[in-house]
């Protein structure tokens, strides 16, 4: 009789433990990143019935002495995303885990709500871990934006075609051809392509102006062979230009590769000439307009100069057993001893994808919680019964020695 006291009062303390865990994820149903947690209920300290002394022949009595609720289990099953607007802010679509630091300890976690301190450093939003990159030898490191922040002017060096010089045409001009000097000024050029195929075959000579119709150089040619593809010796065309208050520029025109057919060529198409400016190599200052980050987790920042410049990238952690991780509240996750992390790039293996201006919410099923409220009510209402009849049970004992 005492035996069914002591197992209802462990029904009643494990079901109390229930109701900790359950409030826990239902208080936590709206907390970005945040994993549920299940108690596990195991049955304890069975005695049991011997027809003799010796302990050897069994009866076949088994009599349980309750419950016992001190081992919690962790869902790591993925919740969904919500976007956010902000470019810091990102979700993990798969089983990684974003890494951080803390003061040489690293920690783990799936709340990828971002920002760069005033010192240049990717923190996590309070400002208390930092987030780490890997580079490209696999090995850990910040990311910091400080060095990205502005890209300086690049001078112009080269400057490529792409299209067709027709055989037909006698002559073509291509304007607004672009080049920037030292200090990031752009300058506009022009040149015409005369055809000089009466002298030599499939041959163009050059006469360069400035945006103002100042002659600048006129002593280029270039040759096509007679498949029409650029001619080894004359693919290219190097002269020099000194723009207003910069130094000299000393530029190459790059009509491709020579019997290459994906650049400039020479066919015939009647008069018409489609030849035009492709790239230029050069550009002026620019200022951080953005940061961009890839399925890989590459950062990149984006400048008003429209230059884009990769400077880091996200190192994901996968764990071959996720319950051997320690939850330590804001999102964040330690690993026990025995517990190892194998570091990579996103998108390797399982650790998932990078998902920018997300974050991913708590994975927290109200429907499931408040079901297992029921059963947890249910269960301590029950041993609560238990208690009761045990105490009439042993008031009548009592009453009946009396």
């Amino acid at each position: 009789m005492l035996g069914s006291v002591y197992t209802g009062m462990s029904g009643l303390a494990s079901f109390s433990k229930g109701l900790d865990v359950l409030s826990q994820n239902v208080a936590n149903v709206n907390t970005a990143g945040y994993k549920s947690s299940d108690l596990v209920f195991e049955d304890v300290f069975y005695g049991y019935s011997y027809a003799d002394s010796s302990g050897r022949d069994f009866s076949g009595g088994q009599y349980g002495e309750g419950v016992t609720a001190d081992t919690t289990t962790i869902r790591f099953n993925q919740g969904e995303f919500r976007d956010t607007g902000n470019d810091t802010d990102v979700a993990i679509d798969g089983n990684g885990f974003f890494v951080l630091e803390n003061r040489g300890d690293y920690y783990y976690t799936r709340a990828g709500q971002f920002d760069f301190s005033d010192d240049g450093y990717l923190v996590t939003r309070d400002g208390g871990s930092k987030v780490m990159g890997i580079n490209p030898s696999g090995q850990l490191v910040n990311i910091n934006i400080s060095d990205f922040r502005t890209t300086p002017a690049i001078a112009t060096s080269e400057v490529t075609f792409v299209g067709n010089l027709s055989t037909g045409a006698s002559e073509h001009v291509v304007s607004e051809v672009e080049v920037h000097d030292a200090v990031g000024n752009k300058s506009t050029l022009s040149i015409a392509f005369n055809n000089n195929s009466a002298v030599t075959p499939r041959s163009w000579l050059l006469q360069i102006r400035d945006a103002d119709g100042n002659i600048i150089d006129t002593g280029g040619e270039i040759r096509f062979q007679g498949n029409g593809s650029p001619a080894e010796g004359f693919n290219q065309y190097s002269f020099t230009y000194s723009p207003a208050d910069s130094e000299p520029l000393t530029l190459t025109l790059d009509f491709g590769e020579p019997g290459s057919f994906t650049a400039a060529t020479s066919f015939s198409s009647g008069a018409s000439s489609d030849l035009a400016f492709d790239t230029q190599n050069g550009n002026a200052r620019g200022s951080l307009l953005s940061i961009d980050v890839d399925t890989e987790g590459r950062f990149f920042a984006k400048y008003t100069n429209e230059v884009s410049t990769q400077f880091a990238q996200l190192a994901l952690a996968q764990f071959l057993n996720q319950q051997g991780l320690e939850t330590l509240g804001s999102g964040l996750f330690k690993a026990l001893p025995g517990t190892s992390a194998e570091y990579s790039a996103a998108t390797v293996g399982g650790a998932g994808s990078i998902l920018q201006g997300k974050v991913e919410l708590s994975n927290v099923e109200l429907s499931q919680q408040f079901t297992d409220l029921v059963v947890i009510q249910r269960g301590y209402q029950a041993s609560s019964q238990v208690l009761t009849v045990a105490n009439e049970m042993a008031q009548q004992l009592i009453e009946a020695i009396k």
